[in-house]
């Protein structure tokens, strides 16, 4: 599912960052209250990181998770509650090419990054529904279970709980670098590796 052509990509990606370093700390108001424009709903009736799980673009859904996008989407108009749905699932008419498993891949490992649980249950019931398949065919397999059966690690949790004190301060992914520890720590925090 082409999104972004190869040869625009890169000029998207640094267009998208301006943006976002700019607009950190804009709310919106619509019509369920305020949120953060980050989170706002666009095209469609979904959010950014909705439309980049949709169209499986791992770069984007990064870049919007590392200023703080939301996986939940909590007013959702639409059938799916979280990203995570979204990107596990397609239509069955739609047809996914091995190179949408790479990408299904990259940007569940970037969600795991930033969430304490996952909920399998919610999954399979999607899964359950006809009209869709799974957009992956090990995606059970590619679910850290630290993620959904497992204690996760003390430093992820620690990791998903300072992120949202700098959340609530619009400091992100800025806030990072002010804070007193060693650079491996921050691109930890900043959702650069596992």
């Amino acid at each position: 599912m082409p999104f972004l052509q190869p040869s625009r990509r890169a000029e998207v990606l640094a267009k998208l960052s301006y943006f976002l370093q700019h607009a950190a700390s804009l709310e919106v108001e619509t019509r369920d209250g305020k949120m953060r424009l980050v989170d706002a709903y666009m095209a469609g009736e979904e959010t950014p990181l909705a439309l980049a799980c949709r169209f499986r673009q791992p770069a984007i859904v990064l870049l919007l998770l590392r200023h703080g996008a939301r996986t939940e989407l909590p007013y959702a108009r639409h059938q799916f509650s979280d990203c995570l749905e979204v990107l596990l699932t397609s239509l069955y008419f739609v047809h996914t090419t091995e190179n949408d498993h790479e990408n299904v891949e990259k940007s569940l490992q970037y969600i795991c990054r930033s969430a304490e649980r996952i909920s399998m249950k919610r999954l399979e019931h999607r899964l359950a529904d006809n009209m869709y398949k799974p957009s992956h065919p090990s995606w059970r397999e590619i679910i850290p279970s630290r993620r959904h059966k497992d204690p996760a690690e003390l430093q992820h949790l620690c990791r998903c709980n300072i992120r949202r004190q700098l959340h609530k301060s619009f400091s992100l992914p800025n806030g990072i670098e002010k804070l007193p520890l060693p650079n491996r720590l921050k691109k930890y925090l900043d959702l650069e590796f596992d």
